[in-house]
Order: structure tokens, then C-alpha cells, then sequence
């Protein structure tokens, strides 16, 4: 079995907008290769579902929902055994996301950051003892993902206290605390 890996790569910019007021935008793509599933290899190919050959397969009563839905025989291409599973390193999964950020430095102690990020993930195995739908068909098992998001941060920068001379000539801190309300 082969080794999983990953493949990355990343790109950004910032860009000065004005005085103490940058933009930022980065992309990322991630793509895991020959990453680990588990297959049932003595799955007959599935057959399409109809009124007609509903006992047969298995489903004597289907129901509207049903009919027209591939669904596997109970039978099995090796008759001998029931399921027999295999480990397989034939899975994957993409990342692919843009993100934007607006920083605003007010003074030396205080700073403004917004940022957006959107991004879409395609992933065919999450797991490797999960189980596909359909064997037969695994990019139609597919779980794709489009996430997006926003953040706004604040930070403050607080004094814990400030240093003063001694008559000796080494400095000595003194703890003096400012709150704020936000």
C-alpha cells in the first residue's frame, strides 16, 4: 500500500491602502493523495429499484422515495463469503480557500482587523473504515463543502505597569493596571 500524502501550496499579498490601513488576501490548496478507504469488494453492481423487482432485491414493499434508487442485490459476486472488505489507499480530498484581511493600526496601542475567508472542500473518504454508498461509483459518495466566514478583532495593548529608577540605578517596576470598556 502506497504512502498518503499531501500536496500544498499558498500565495499571498498585502497591499497599502493608506497611512497605518492594509489589505491582505491569501489562498491556500491542499490536496491529501492515496489517502486510506475501505471497500466491499463482493458487491454484486447495483440495480435500479422498481416495483417490479422490489422482493427479488431484497425490498418486497418500496416505497415512492425508493423506486428509481440504485440498491444492491443481496447476493454476492463470491457466494462462499458475505462482505469482504479491502483496504485501499484510492481516496483523496481538496481544500481550496481565499482569505481577506483589513488591518487599521490607530496608534501604537491600538489596532482593528477584519477578515473573510471562503473556501470549498472536496472529500471522497473521510474516514478509512467508512464505507462508501456506492463502490461502484465512489466520486458520486463526494462530500463537498463550501464554508465562509468573517472576524473582527480589536487589540488593545495594556500597560502592566512602568519602570522607574532606583536611587541605586536599577529600575524597578511598579504594577499599575488601566481598564477598559469595550
Amino acid at each position: 500500500m502506497a504512502t498518503p500524502y499531501s500536496q500544498q501550496t499558498s500565495a499571498g499579498a498585502e497591499y497599502l491602502l493608506a497611512k497605518s490601513l492594509t489589505l491582505r488576501a491569501d489562498y491556500l490548496f491542499v490536496h491529501g493523495v492515496k489517502l486510506p478507504r475501505t471497500l466491499n469488494v463482493n458487491l454484486l453492481p447495483p440495480v435500479v429499484l422498481t416495483l417490479a423487482n422490489g422482493s427479488s432485491l431484497g425490498v418486497p414493499n418500496p416505497t415512492l422515495q425508493q423506486i428509481g434508487r440504485e440498491v444492491f442485490s443481496p447476493g454476492r459476486l463470491n457466494t462462499q463469503f458475505g462482505d469482504i472488505d479491502v483496504l485501499q489507499n484510492s481516496a483523496s480530498s481538496t481544500y481550496n480557500g481565499v482569505s481577506f484581511t483589513l488591518n487599521r493600526r490607530m496608534n501604537d496601542e491600538l489596532a482593528f482587523s477584519a477578515s473573510y475567508t471562503l473556501s470549498k472542500t472536496f472529500d471522497d473518504a473521510s474516514d478509512f473504515d467508512e464505507q462508501p454508498q456506492n463502490p461502484f461509483d465512489l466520486r458520486a459518495n463526494a462530500l463537498f463543502s463550501t464554508r465562509s466566514g468573517s472576524c473582527l478583532s480589536v487589540t488593545k495593548r495594556i500597560r502592566a505597569g512602568s519602570q522607574k529608577k532606583t536611587p541605586d540605578g536599577s529600575r524597578k517596576r511598579s504594577a499599575i493596571l488601566k481598564w477598559h470598556r469595550f
